[in-house]
């Protein structure tokens, strides 16, 4: 009898998987992303996850892999096979940008029919996360703007806090250097043909002070000429007037892009060492990006090598891979200028690496915490995580569907489709 209550339990979960291609998912998910509300784009981040673990509770309990769509600080939604009455609890393993992920428990707060034997599922988190912890939309982008036109600066600035920027604004190279100096910023877009210190001197203080972040020339110099003059003189990109708002949003989608973790993160012995080549990999971009500018081959074969060495050892093979590519071009008579966008490349790649983070310091144990405390659970892809010790609760503002009852306003479930 227990048998052929497990063998019922397994046949209702795969009556709740979807089967659909990935490109029938694709489709179904942008179509739900054009009808999303103007404001949603706000507090509701791209999280697309193609087969994210989620547990359901109830008649048709156990595990699942479904699609997912968005995520907020308070909830996500997911695809699923069947109808999911409101008021159903469970848990998702949400995956990180690093590659971990971290139990979550939800409540079910809404159900939406798609299409035949697709729904879209929405969720209330019990307890509120950090949205860019999963998806890279959601992080903020620390810009400087510096320009000495206000009127155009104010409608730029309009534009990137309306893709989640958070900027600051100078009206001089100087006064750049000197924000440089005492804050940390993703991108510095910086205007050419400025009084008192244009961009290009500016650049050159910045690169011969250590600075190594992105810096992108934001000018009217419209010829090819001028161009590559910046990209060789210290800029990493460049951006002309008139831009359209593609251009600004893939900017800063550029300096949001996915960090690389070192393949050996899981060896906590090799922590300490991947941390010192992360702390010193900013010297080695200031030292290729002085040879890129002087277009000096001697410096640039000796780090592509150096980089090839040590890439590989910490975990980081794509630095491996990009470096030697260098070397061997170098070596085989390649110019430097030649070479520019693959060196360029390999700059990008090393800004994005991370090295492993710290985990938290354990509480200290009391007897009342010993005697209460949850046993964790450990998955393959992240650390232990405690099971909640609380009641589920919703977060104020997002009133589940109570009961047993479809939510008010949502289709009932067709009587030949599963519900759960």
């Amino acid at each position: 009898m227990l048998e052929a209550a497990n063998s019922s339990v397994g046949e209702a979960v795969a009556r709740r998987a979807l089967r659909l291609g990935d490109g029938a998912v694709t489709r179904i998910l942008d179509e739900l992303d054009s009808q999303a509300p103007a404001g949603a784009a706000r507090t509701q981040f791209r999280y697309r996850q193609p087969l994210l673990q989620i547990h359901l509770e109830g008649a048709l309990s156990g595990a699942v892999r479904a699609p997912t769509r968005w995520i907020s600080k308070s909830g996500m939604t997911f695809l699923n096979a069947c109808f999911v009455y409101g008021g159903t609890h469970g848990r998702a393993k949400l995956v990180t940008l690093h590659g971990t992920w971290n139990d979550v428990s939800f409540t079910v707060n809404a159900c939406r029919y798609v299409e035949p034997y697709v729904y879209e599922v929405e969720v209330a988190f019990d307890e509120q996360i950090d949205p860019s912890v999963y998806s890279i939309e959601a992080g903020t982008t620390q810009v400087l703007l510096v320009d000495d036109q206000p009127l155009l600066a104010r409608l730029v600035m309009r534009q990137l806090q309306s893709m989640n920027a958070v900027v600051e604004y100078v009206d001089s190279g100087k006064a750049a250097i000197e924000k440089a100096a005492k804050n940390r910023y993703d991108i510095i877009l910086m205007d050419i043909l400025m009084p008192e210190m244009d961009g290009r001197e500016a650049v050159r203080a910045l690169r011969e002070a250590g600075y190594v972040g992105r810096v992108v020339a934001f000018t009217a110099l419209s010829d090819p000429k001028d161009r590559d003059a910046l990209l060789s003189g210290g800029f990493d990109a460049y951006l002309s007037k008139p831009f359209s708002r593609e251009e600004i949003k893939g900017l800063l989608e550029s300096s949001r892009a996915e960090p690389i973790i070192s393949s050996l993160t899981g060896d906590s012995s090799m922590h300490e060492l991947i941390g010192e080549f992360v702390a010193a990999l900013p010297r080695w971009i200031n030292t290729l990006l002085k040879a890129l500018e002087q277009g000096d081959r001697g410096p640039l074969e000796g780090l592509s090598r150096e980089l090839k060495a040590h890439g590989a050892a910490m975990g980081f093979e794509v630095l491996t891979a990009e470096a030697a590519a260098i070397e061997t071009a170098l070596r085989a008579g390649t110019s430097v200028g030649e070479l520019s966008e693959r060196i360029r490349h390999l700059i990008e790649t090393c800004r994005l690496v991370r090295a492993p983070s710290k985990p938290p310091a354990p509480p200290a144990a009391t007897p009342e915490s010993a005697a209460g405390a949850a046993k964790p659970t450990r998955g393959k892809r992240g650390k232990a995580s405690p099971k909640p010790e609380a009641a589920p609760s919703t977060p104020t503002g997002e009133q589940p569907a109570g009961g047993d009852a479809p939510q008010a306003g949502a289709p009932s479930p067709p009587a030949t489709e599963p519900t759960a």
